[in-house]
């Protein structure tokens, strides 16, 4: 039962719906990638296949830069061969981590209770169905998101901004 709970919580924690929005064109769409990777470490994908997690990036129209970390300089590539760059949102994933423990819990710890029912009047701790009632959801939900709030955010999902055949990228964001 446990696990199922644990699998059940990383699956929801680590699925993403995408939505593709083409941007503006002009500076507003380099104004909304800069706003979203600033004080972030960002992977930056290359159309070379190449991928590099960088921190300080910035986008132009022309190109985009970043701050190396190994060499302490400023590095560079021309936007157009950029594919695509994203950040890990991870205040969304342990939002969605706490919320899928405490729901998943609970229903599996409403479930239980149902289940079990009373316990035998000659245990001399005996509970009542409804004393699991009020118990079993509240301590699986404590329990439950306790597990899955570290998992959301491990699998924290990206906003994704992906340049392609345009000038301008198209941002691709994940619930």
């Amino acid at each position: 039962m446990r696990l199922a709970v644990v699998l059940m919580a990383a699956y929801l924690c680590g699925c993403s719906s995408i939505e593709m929005v083409k941007m503006d064109e002009g500076d507003q769409s380099y104004r909304e990638v800069n706003s979203a990777v600033r004080g972030q470490i960002a992977r930056l994908d290359l159309h070379s296949g190449e991928r590099k997690n960088v921190m300080a990036l910035r986008v132009a129209p022309d190109s985009v830069t970043w701050f190396d970390g190994k060499t302490n300089t400023m590095k560079g590539e021309p936007t157009a061969n950029v594919r695509e760059i994203s950040v890990r949102k991870a205040g969304r994933g342990v939002l969605r981590g706490l919320v899928v423990g405490v729901v998943v819990g609970a229903a599996v710890g409403g479930a239980r209770a149902v289940a079990q029912g009373d316990d035998p009047v000659s245990d001399p701790l005996a509970i009542t169905r409804g004393e699991k009632l009020r118990m079993f959801p509240i301590a699986h939900a404590v329990y439950a998101s306790l597990l899955s709030t570290p998992m959301g955010a491990i699998f924290a999902p990206r906003q994704r901004f992906r340049f392609e055949s345009t000038v301008f990228p198209t941002r691709v964001t994940e619930r």
